[in-house]
């Protein structure tokens, strides 16, 4: 078969695929976690192995493995399918195990060293069929997979791994302490190739989308060369090579000390397994959104950092004490999970479609190499200082500690070469630090994976309004998609929580959604404009001034004030004046006070004289107390005043008589006076006659105020309108109005301190 036969996928065939992918990883995974790391080690150890070969054993898998790499791209180039390579792969693999289950049963004691290099003779040719596969299997999933979505696509399959990895390590664990001999080991594996045959049935069921070929023919040699021109690509391979030379002078050892130093069980051991497990599956989908929208290369970076520190704390580790491992493993698992998401997506991101197997191959083969050099590397420290015991405080430094010391040196050159790749759309690793820091990064994930799903509207509309209370700017592509979700609590929560938010890449589409009445959220788009404050939305909020709708025309006013555009005070200021509606009247004179309309005092003074709701009124009445002191102050004085009437009285007329202190001598006297009977007849309840003596201090300050800031035009505006506040009569508001002006007149008193 070749490529032309591929057929054109429907959207539900390309989700199908996707989900099946997810179950071939999944027992592929079981297969792997059975036949290979602690497991494998344990059972060459028991079969007589020494640290050499158990470093060879990863080397020469390695070896194979490049043997493979390139014959696999090569194939696709040729147009073979990659459904058919990747099946013949993987079952040939699988069938080579049952050659391992029998070898011990039938090779002579006297044999007992051939037998151990069978074995992984056997195991590398296994490896190499697998990954022959590879290429074509990740070059497949790349055209399945919508490149806007890899990323929580492939946090989606780590994590269902993980989870399948969690309890098979949890069984196989348990099993071997009890059977630790031969036989249960190789039982063991008849089980894990019986399960890795199950990934069959899945692939089979696997539609495959055309693939991109590269023009012309393509030679063997070129499948090689061509990827390495690349000198962007060149540099990751750089960063990838280095990397797993850190890893792999480390990962096959970590067993090896813990099953012969520090004698751990099985059991304990494949707990350790599922504690990583947990964390790489929990934090899967976490660095898959953080991918999808902040680019790979950030997530590599912080996951290096994160990796770099954890192999020189196995040194402290003994017999006697092994509490450290569970936070080592915990830990590896997190930064693990963001290393292994990134490292595909970039490799996938920075390859062109047209060559993409041969990219994958010839970073893999790289990758191999280094790895198959570190372990034979690390495989010799460790014999090769056999009987090494140094002290060293409080500690035994051992021959295997040799590598762990090496491995946490090495991850200093994997962070140089990847500052140098460049990712298209990235950012930088600090960026990142600073967004995930911003609130509950998790909380934000969970909820985000949960609008993913197909959850009842009401499930959606409570994950919607999470996002909004944690505040995370991670959300805000997610939530832009909600302001067009099917149900209308869902799309107002989605505002609510894009306005608390307050990210300007929203303001683009709730503009877009205040102009629509179909969606039926203008109301809650005109507050999450006002709490984002973007001027650009100010011009569309003054169309809607003369909409119909109060409670959405109170939005939309409020909006106005907290954005604070001048440009907005002639059209509330009119409102004010003309609107029939209290409430409306109440929230033009807020929104006039936050701008800062001193000018609107005497229209706000006129339409507070005829008000009838108390409520609106006492709103207006705070609105002009903003504009004559420090926002806020009237308010917190008012409050004060209706708890002990009298009290707050008597403390701003000391206010205005210290501020009257620079007064001549006569003035001051004569304020004294003034004061004094105003409060005693504000007292007696008195406000006609209390009005009366504001207006006489007002007039008896004003002369020498004005002198002391005669070009101030806010000073001029704030006198008048206290002498109009204390020229007229409002019936019913008479004790708020004196109030009013007895604030005033402390505030404008403190222009004589100035």
């Amino acid at each position: 078969m070749t490529a032309n036969s591929y057929p054109i996928l429907t959207p539900r065939q390309r989700a199908t695929g996707m989900n099946n992918s997810i179950f071939v990883a999944s027992f592929i995974n079981a297969f792997t976690v059975i036949t290979a790391g602690v497991f494998l080690t344990g059972f060459i150890l028991k079969l007589g192995g020494s640290k050499f070969q158990i470093g060879a054993l990863t080397a020469l898998c390695t070896l194979f493995a490049l043997m493979s790499q390139t014959p696999g791209a090569y194939l696709v180039e040729k147009g073979i399918h990659r459904k058919k390579i990747v099946v013949l792969a993987v079952g040939i693999q699988m069938m080579l195990w049952w050659f391992i289950v029998g070898l011990p049963h039938f090779a002579p004691e006297s044999k007992q060293g051939a037998l151990i290099w069978g074995v992984i003779t056997i195991v590398a040719i296994s490896h190499l069929l697998g990954c022959l596969g590879t290429a074509p299997w990740y070059s497949w999933l790349s055209d399945l997979v919508p490149e806007k979505t890899r990323g929580r696509f492939f946090g989606r399959m780590n994590m269902a791994t993980g989870l399948t990895g969690i309890i098979i390590s949890l069984a196989i664990g348990r099993y071997l302490d009890r059977f630790s001999n031969v036989n249960g080991f190789t039982t063991a594996f008849a089980g894990g190739i019986i399960l890795g045959l199950f990934s069959l049935l899945a692939l089979k069921k696997m539609p495959e989308p055309p693939s991109k070929k590269s023009k012309g023919l393509v030679s063997f040699s070129s499948l090689i060369k061509i990827p390495f021109r690349n000198l962007n690509f060149k540099k990751f391979v750089l960063f990838r090579v280095s990397l797993s030379f850190a890893q792999g002078i480390l990962v096959p050892f970590v067993a090896v000390f813990m099953i012969e130093n520090l004698k751990i069980s099985y059991s304990l051991i494949a707990i350790f397994i599922v504690i990583a497990s947990l964390a790489n599956a929990l934090s899967m989908k976490f660095w898959g959104y953080l991918a999808d929208k902040f680019g790979n290369k950030s997530i590599l970076s912080i996951s290096t950092w994160g990796m770099a520190f954890l192999p020189i704390l196995w040194l402290f580790n003994r017999t006697d004490h092994i509490a450290i491992i569970p936070f080592l493993y915990f830990f590896g698992g997190i930064f693990g999970a963001g290393a292994i998401l990134s490292n595909l997506n970039l490799l996938l991101k920075l390859s062109p479609e047209d060559k993409r197997p041969s990219y994958i191959a010839a970073a893999n083969v790289a990758v191999g190499i280094s790895t198959a050099i570190a372990a034979i590397t690390g495989g010799f420290m460790a014999q090769r200082l056999g009987g090494l015991n140094i002290p060293f405080l409080h500690l035994n430094i051992l021959s295997i500690h040799s590598v762990f010391i090496a491995s946490t040196i090495l991850y200093i050159f994997p962070l140089y070469f990847l500052r140098r790749v460049v990712e298209h759309g990235e950012k930088t690793a600090g960026y990142l630090i600073k967004q995930i820091r911003t609130l509950q990064p998790f909380r934000v994930v969970v909820n985000l994976t949960l609008l993913s799903q197909n959850l009842s509207e009401k499930r959606r509309a409570k994950a919607v309004k999470a996002l909004g209370e944690a505040k995370s700017r991670l959300a805000v592509d997610r939530l832009i998609e909600a302001l067009s979700d099917p149900n209308l609590e869902v799309r107002q929560e989605a505002a609510w929580a894009l306005g608390r938010i307050g990210d300007l890449q929203s303001v683009e589409v709730l503009l877009e959604k205040l102009r629509d009445k179909n969606t039926k959220v203008q109301p809650q788009t005109a507050w999450a404009l006002g709490e984002i404050g973007s001027k650009k939305a100010v011009p569309h909020l003054i169309e809607n001034l003369s909409s119909s709708d109060i409670y959405f025309k109170s939005s939309v006013i409020r909006a106005l004030g907290k954005i604070g555009d001048r440009e907005a005070i002639e059209p509330l200021g009119k409102l004010l004046k003309e609107s029939g509606e209290e409430i409306i009247i109440a929230d033009a004179a807020w929104a006039l006070s936050k701008l800062g309309s001193h000018q609107a005092l005497e229209d706000m003074l006129r339409v507070y004289a005829k008000m009838k709701c108390s409520t609106a009124a006492s709103e207006v009445l705070i609105a002009m107390g903003d504009l004559l002191g420090k926002p806020g102050r009237f308010y917190l004085s008012l409050s004060e005043e209706r708890k002990i009437p009298g009290l707050e009285v008597k403390h701003l007329i000391k206010g205005i008589r210290t501020n009257a202190k620079n007064l001549p001598r006569e003035q001051r006297s004569e304020l004294e006076n003034l004061t004094q009977s105003l409060l005693s007849v504000y007292e007696e309840e008195d406000y006609r006659l209390a009005l009366l003596k504001e207006n006489q201090i007002c007039r008896m300050i004003a002369g020498s105020v004005a002198e002391k800031k005669a070009e101030s035009k806010q000073l001029k505006i704030n006198l008048e309108f206290i002498d109009s506040l204390t020229s007229i009569e409002i019936r019913d508001k008479m004790k708020e109005q004196v109030f009013l002006a007895v604030f005033a007149l402390a505030e404008i008193t403190k222009w004589l301190r100035k």
